[in-house]
């Protein structure tokens, strides 16, 4: 009785795998276990799966024989290798029609999977360097893919400080950007924090790292986004009666404004920068409820001759941004001048009278007087010095040899 035995036929694995352009990944192979007697056969037949035939592959069935002794054999199937972008296909295999005695073994199933070689998976970057977004928002971030979109990609996006602060102005976890097959645009979300701080605007440095997928980065990987500050201002606004005034005014009306009403009072602290001129009250208080209140401030009436003076008035209250108005104070004093002579009557030949000029208001400048007299010698001016009140000069006749009398003559 013979007592060899032809055999088992059967995948020696559940998937198989090729390049779009032929050249295997993992081998197609059969084997023969549990006798190898005599020659024998199998049909092996290709059908789609996700891929098509004739487009992606040759269907028709192989008949796959094994030599007297053979234990193993290795199967190709021809693919065809196109020029579009897909994504990986797949081709089912099956065994059937043993043959010489031969039978099946129980792997008579397997897939063989196409890779792609046409795919372009692009260029990722953000669409623009200069993002803004209002603090109780949060900040929508788009990434653009241009010069291919073949195939799922995906980029990290990170976030890192500028001028803002993880944790307290926005969430700093880096986030995966996934596009899909043909995906073209992708809009990501980075949460900002609402806070009630009154702050300048803040900034948030976005970076593009780790491109998976054969996309590469574009020149535009990085950017800015500008967090805008939605916390409220608050504002003093003081507003005066007049723009200018009088000495002899007494006071001057203002009024204080702030930009919203609150539950407490404010007390706002004036100061003035000509105390000589205009003084204010140490401090105003705008009551409970109130946007503003009106106070006199007091215009002081000296006797120093001056030119007009600019006054400033400042308010200020903690949390509120400084206010300031000014006033032009014109001023009401005038000077009288008196011109003495201590004698009234010289000779003609050597004389001599000493005049003197006194002003009635002493101040604390110079003031120069002008003098004018005919027939005799005299300065065209005189100064009187600052803080005094007055100043001498002297007055010469004119010796002229001639017989004309006596005259008469007035300085001015």
């Amino acid at each position: 009785v013979d007592n060899e035995r032809p055999g088992t036929i059967q995948f020696n694995s559940s998937t198989y795998s090729v390049n779009e352009d032929g050249t295997a990944v993992t081998a197609i192979t059969l084997t023969r276990t549990g006798g190898s007697s005599g020659e024998v056969g199998v049909t092996l037949t290709p059908s789609n799966g996700s891929a098509s035939a004739p487009g992606d592959y040759d269907s028709n069935p192989q008949v796959i024989t094994f030599a007297d002794g053979e234990t193993s054999k290795t199967v190709t199937i021809p693919v065809v290798n196109d020029n579009s972008f897909e994504d990986t296909e797949t081709v089912n295999l099956t065994l059937t029609n043993p043959t010489g005695g031969a039978t099946l073994g129980t792997q008579t199933t397997a897939l063989l999977n196409i890779f792609d070689n046409d795919a372009r998976p692009g260029v990722i970057q953000f669409n623009t360097s200069s993002i803004t977004v209002d603090e109780n928002q949060n900040a929508s971030i788009t990434l653009t893919r241009t010069e291919g979109s073949d195939g799922a990609v995906s980029v990290r996006l990170i976030p890192s400080n500028g001028t803002a602060t993880a944790g307290a102005d926005y969430n700093a976890t880096p986030i995966i950007v996934t596009f899909g097959n043909r995906e073209t645009s992708k809009t990501v979300t980075i949460p900002i924090i609402d806070d009630s701080i009154l702050e300048e605007n803040e900034t948030i440095n976005l970076t593009l790292a780790n491109p998976e997928g054969g996309v590469t980065l574009g020149g535009q990987n990085s950017a800015v986004l500008t967090i805008i500050d939605n916390d409220f201002r608050p504002t003093l606004t003081l507003n005066l009666s007049s723009n200018s005034i009088s000495e002899t005014a007494g006071t001057v009306s203002a009024t204080l404004t702030r930009n919203t009403a609150t539950t407490t009072p404010l007390t706002v602290s004036l100061l003035s920068n000509n105390t000589n001129k205009i003084t204010t009250p140490p401090t105003v208080t705008i009551p409970v409820g109130q946007t503003s209140v009106n106070f006199n401030l007091t215009v002081i009436d000296d006797d120093i001759l001056n030119q007009t003076q600019n006054v400033t008035i400042v308010g200020n209250a903690p949390g509120f941004s400084n206010t300031s108005a000014t006033i032009a104070v014109l001023n009401n004093d005038t000077v009288n001048l008196t011109l003495t002579l201590d004698n009234t009557t010289i000779s003609e030949n050597g004389g001599l009278a000493t005049a003197t000029i006194t002003r009635d208001s002493i101040t604390s400048r110079p003031l120069v007087v002008q003098i004018a007299a005919e027939g005799v010698i005299l300065p065209s001016t005189l100064t009187i010095p600052a803080n005094q009140a007055s100043a001498n000069f002297n007055i010469s006749p004119i010796n002229n040899n001639r017989l004309d009398g006596n005259k008469t003559v007035t300085v001015s």
